[in-house]
């Protein structure tokens, strides 16, 4: 029989050899480190995530694309009225009648008309290459001499042609808007032998009266017809008893009455 000291070993190196095949629970040897040293293994963690950062690859940065500059679209240009006619009889116009003897001449810078036959108007063309449909006529008279009661204005949407209108005719079918040296304007159309009233002689303030100068503008558009006389319109009718194109020209009434033409535009 073993001795008790002998059996003590045997148990040791037996007991030794069975807990080195089970192993035996490791220490926590963190648990036992001091307190500080665990704030130094806290402080240092963030130095390992610096150095991947810094190992880490740059993004490129992206191209700031500039915006292509807007290109204004040329838009088409809108037709505003054209000047047919302006004449302010520096020298004479071809293609006007110029007799001193007759009903219309050039003299002193205008033109100039007169009633010579009594009961006889003159009626004179504007030469212009094409009829005027819708147009504006802006003209200066100033009369001249002759008894009181005559008249002078601007024709529209004549029928004959110009060159026929020579101040001596008295037929046709045209318009008339103008007015009288007693200070009254009117609108009339001559119908081949007679005059048909659209707005009958009607006293105007605006009118200038007597020898004083007097600035006309009529102004047509379809069938509307409007008469301006020194900046303020003193009619606006509407008349379809004309044709929508036409020539235009000069009108003078009254017996013996002398007018001046001092000029002429007209926009179409």
């Amino acid at each position: 029989m073993l001795t008790g000291s002998l059996a003590r070993l045997v148990l040791g190196l037996a007991l030794g050899s069975v807990l080195g095949i089970v192993g035996l629970p490791r220490l926590d040897l963190s648990a036992a480190l001091p307190p500080f040293f665990h704030s130094l293994q806290g402080a240092a963690r963030p130095v390992a995530s610096e150095v991947r950062d810094q190992n880490a690859t740059t993004p490129e940065p992206v191209p700031t694309v500039e915006p292509s500059p807007v290109v204004p679209v040329p838009q088409p240009a809108v037709a505003g009225p054209q000047v047919l006619l302006d004449e302010h009889f520096a020298a004479a116009p071809d293609g006007w009648p110029d007799d001193p003897q007759g009903p219309a001449w050039f003299a002193d810078g205008a033109y100039r008309l007169y009633a010579r036959q009594p009961n006889r108007f003159v009626a004179v063309g504007v030469p212009l290459p094409t009829p005027v449909g819708d147009a504006i006529l802006s003209a200066q008279f100033r009369k001249l001499g002759g008894p009181a009661g005559g008249g002078y204005g601007l024709i529209v949407r004549d029928m004959t042609p110009a060159s026929d209108r020579d101040g001596r005719s008295q037929d046709g079918q045209y318009l008339v808007a103008g007015v009288g040296d007693r200070g009254d304007i009117g609108v009339w159309q001559r119908d081949r032998t007679h005059w048909i009233d659209v707005v009958p002689w009607t006293h105007s303030d605006v009118v200038h009266q007597e020898l004083d100068s007097n600035v006309l503008v009529v102004t047509t558009r379809g069938a509307a017809v409007r008469l301006e006389v020194n900046g303020q319109v003193v009619a606006d009718v509407t008349y379809d008893g004309l044709p929508s194109t036409g020539n235009v020209g000069i009108f003078v009434g009254g017996d013996l009455n002398q007018v001046a033409l001092e000029w002429l535009r007209i926009d179409g």
